[in-house]
């Protein structure tokens, strides 16, 4: 028969032994954790895209001319002599704000 200190020291050392293991399962644990979240980062690589934006004013001007396309040839020289001008503000010929129109594309080239 085996006395009693033997059969409590025989327990802790089969404790002991049970909490190493445990221990190294979980350093086994992390490395597979942390190796998983490296492939999933590789795979997860970021894209480059294109993002297209286009605002599209728009406002009426009245305007009295004898034909329409003279109307239109004044509006037009208007506008582009105010566009030449870096130092006025296109918003100021609008009231409302610019509808916005996104489109976007992925890039085909590799960095």
């Amino acid at each position: 028969m085996k006395s009693r200190k033997l059969r409590e020291l025989e327990k802790n050392i089969n404790l002991i032994n049970i909490i190493q293991r445990s221990e190294i399962k979980a350093k086994v644990f992390l490395w597979l954790l942390y190796i998983y979240n490296e492939r999933n980062n590789k795979k997860m690589k970021r894209k480059n895209y294109k993002v297209r934006i286009k605002l599209t004013f728009e406002t009426t001007m009245d305007h009295s001319q004898t034909s329409m396309k003279k109307a239109k040839e004044d509006v037009n020289r208007v506008l582009t002599d105010y566009l030449k001008d870096k130092k006025l503000n296109i918003l100021n010929l609008f009231e409302e704000p610019p509808h916005i129109t996104y489109k976007v594309e992925k890039n085909d080239y590799q960095n």
